[in-house]
């Protein structure tokens, strides 16, 4: 692991999430970091795309005449870990209810209660997210975001999100409770936006930009909203 981090320049403990097998904190590797790995091992282009070709690739040197692929259990691959390459993307669904209103109590962990499959090829097509393996769905509650979300509806976060990179639906913490929210960002700070006229705007100057934890960004509704 340390080896593999020191050649793509990564820190040792993001190569131990890429190669984890806990579902809850492992990370995926998207097509940029694929890339980057072929470059850095001296890979042939798309190696990571296609299966492993163990009679190419043997772990181990052979002593005799003896067939490694026949005799050695294959290693676990790193494509294994590219979500995006597969037909199917599992999306954990969290145990978070977050609030489209004036806030809830932040879960003491997420605790994956199910998963949804849903094409790979529909969330290329149809949405712009940091890495496919970042996605995870929770409920919203409330009717500040209405009429683009109502209570109770299924709604898709981006988790690799982690900061106001550019204007959109945040689920973030502030003042220890868990809001979905439209955040803008402004010369003089962040404003907080409901898109229900019935909720005040708030604007977030910089200097208390620190009050604000980013849990990710929303990306699409199960009502069919893109945003």
């Amino acid at each position: 692991m340390a080896r593999l981090a020191e050649k793509i320049n990564r820190q040792s403990s993001y190569v131990a999430r890429v190669l984890s097998d806990n579902s809850e904190h492992s990370r995926n590797i998207g097509e940029k970091l694929a890339r980057e790995i072929e470059v850095a091992c001296e890979l042939e282009p798309g190696y990571l795309d296609m299966p492993f070709d163990f009679k190419r690739y043997p772990s181990q040197p052979s002593s005799d005449n003896t067939n490694l692929a026949d005799s050695i259990e294959p290693p676990r691959m790193l494509s294994s870990k590219i979500d995006s390459y597969k037909d199917t993307l599992v999306v954990p669904i969290l145990d978070v209810a977050a609030s489209m209103g004036s806030g809830s109590e932040p879960p003491d962990a997420n605790r994956v209660v199910n998963s949804m499959s849903i094409q790979s090829s529909w969330v290329r097509q149809n949405l712009t997210v940091s890495e496919a393996g970042n996605l995870r769905l929770i409920i919203g509650v409330g009717d500040s975001m209405s009429p683009s979300f109502t209570h109770g509806d299924l709604l898709m976060v981006d988790t690799g999100f982690e900061s106001v990179s550019y204007d959109g639906v945040y689920v973030f913490s502030m003042a220890g409770q868990l809001h979905i929210k439209r955040i803008q960002r402004e010369l003089d700070g962040l404003r907080i936006i409901s898109d229900n006229t019935l909720y005040r705007e708030m604007l977030i100057p910089h200097d208390r930009d620190g009050e604000i934890s980013i849990h990710g960004r929303v990306v699409f509704c199960w009502h069919g909203s893109h945003l």
